[in-house]
């Protein structure tokens, strides 16, 4: 009976050894797959935030007509109280801060510049602030702006 349990203890070391060479390469193998999911998720963000700018490109030039010269020619500086102005009236439900940023944070990294320019916008009476979120207020025209408009009395 002796012989029969120092043969069970010894392949059970042998076991016990190679479930441990496996859990190394187990733990390899993971962190090899981390490293290669992190570098794969990297690329493919840096990949649509340059087809959303070129998209965005692509869309500017119809509108305006005029062709590509970026090569040729600096950009202008863009206005980002405009982009701001674009983002609160693409969501005519209103948008809070922290949503605005999160829309516009490709051309306005600098999430303080964004608030800042909502409360720009705001003390030029420009948006509306109703229970945090923000409204842009439509754009009276100048007609209507200069006349006073008097009820018919009969």
């Amino acid at each position: 009976m002796g012989d029969f349990l120092e043969t069970l203890k010894a392949r059970a070391a042998e076991a016990q050894e190679r479930a441990n060479i496996a859990k190394q390469a187990l733990d390899t193998a993971q962190a090899v797959y981390a490293k290669a999911a992190g570098e794969a998720a990297s690329w493919t963000n840096a990949l649509q935030a340059e087809l959303r700018r070129a998209v965005q490109q692509e869309k500017i030039d119809e509108a305006t007509g005029i062709p590509d010269l970026s090569s040729s020619i600096q950009a202008p500086e863009i206005n980002k109280t405009e982009i701001v102005r674009d983002a609160l009236r693409g969501r005519p439900t209103g948008l809070t801060p922290g949503d605005v940023w999160r829309l516009v944070r490709d051309d306005i990294p600098n999430r303080a510049y964004v608030y800042s320019v909502l409360n720009r916008l705001k003390a030029r009476d420009q948006v509306t602030v109703r229970r945090g979120k923000y409204y842009i207020k439509p754009k009276q025209d100048s007609e209507q702006e200069g006349t006073v408009q008097v009820p018919i009395v009969q």
